[in-house]
C-alpha cells in the first residue's frame, strides 16, 4: 500500500513539475559536464534494518547519454561512498598537471578512471524535460550500525529538468549485499541537482 500511494504521489508530482517548468534543456552538448546532486535516501536494508540519509552525489557526463556517478551519503548508523568518490580527486590532482605526467600523476589517472565505471548510467529522454536513466553500481561502500559492507545495484532514475542549471531526481533501486548473510536490500530517494559547466 505504502509503495502503490508513493509511485502515484511521485508520478503526480512530476507530471504537475512538468506542465509549470519551461524551456528546453540543451542536453545534447553535456560532454564533460558535473552536475551536483544533494540526496535525501530512505534505505531498507532487510537483516541490517532501515536507515535515512543525506548527502551528496557527483554526476560526470562522458557525452550525452552515459555518465558516472561518485554518492557520498550519511545518516544515523550508516555511510556510504563510491570507490569513484575516493579515486576522482586522484584524478583531477592529475589532470590539473603541466604536459609531462609523473608516474603518481598517471597512476592518479588510471585509478580515477578504472573507479569511474564503478557506477555508471544511461540517458534515455522523454520528451523534452524528462529522462530515465538506468544505472548500475557494481561496488559501493557502506557502513550500517560501524559494521562495513560492500554492495551492487540496480536502479532507476527519473529526471525533470527545471532548467539549463537546475533538474529533480527520484532514484529506487535494489542492492545486493556481498557478505556471509546474503542480505538485500532496496533504496529509494529523491535529489535536486545544479549543472556545472
Amino acid at each position: 500500500m505504502f509503495c502503490q500511494t508513493l509511485r502515484i504521489t511521485l508520478f503526480a508530482l512530476f507530471s504537475v513539475l512538468g506542465v509549470f517548468c519551461q524551456g528546453q534543456v540543451p542536453v545534447s552538448e553535456r560532454n564533460s559536464r558535473v552536475d551536483l546532486h544533494i540526496t535525501a535516501d530512505y534505505i531498507g536494508a532487510g537483516s541490517l534494518g532501515t536507515y535515512v540519509s543525506g548527502g551528496l552525489l557527483g554526476e560526470f557526463h562522458y557525452g550525452d547519454r552515459v555518465s558516472a556517478f561518485f554518492p557520498l551519503a550519511f545518516g544515523k548508523d550508516y555511510f556510504e561512498i563510491g570507490l569513484g568518490t575516493i579515486f576522482a580527486p586522484l584524478g583531477l590532482w592529475a589532470m590539473s598537471g603541466g604536459e609531462e605526467k609523473t608516474l603518481g600523476e598517471f597512476f592518479g589517472m588510471l585509478l580515477a578512471v578504472a573507479t569511474s565505471v564503478e557506477s555508471m548510467g544511461y540517458h534515455i529522454r522523454l520528451g523534452e524535460k524528462q529522462e530515465f536513466i538506468p544505472y548500475y553500481s557494481l561496488c559501493r561502500l557502506r557502513s550500517f550500525d560501524s559494521q562495513g559492507e560492500l554492495s551492487a545495484s540496480l536502479g532507476l532514475m527519473m529526471r525533470l529538468h527545471l532548467s539549463d542549471r537546475w533538474h529533480l531526481n527520484w532514484s529506487g533501486e535494489y542492492s545486493q549485499f556481498y557478505t556471509l548473510r546474503q542480505a538485500s536490500g532496496v533504496e529509494g530517494g529523491m535529489s535536486v541537482a545544479y549543472v556545472f559547466r
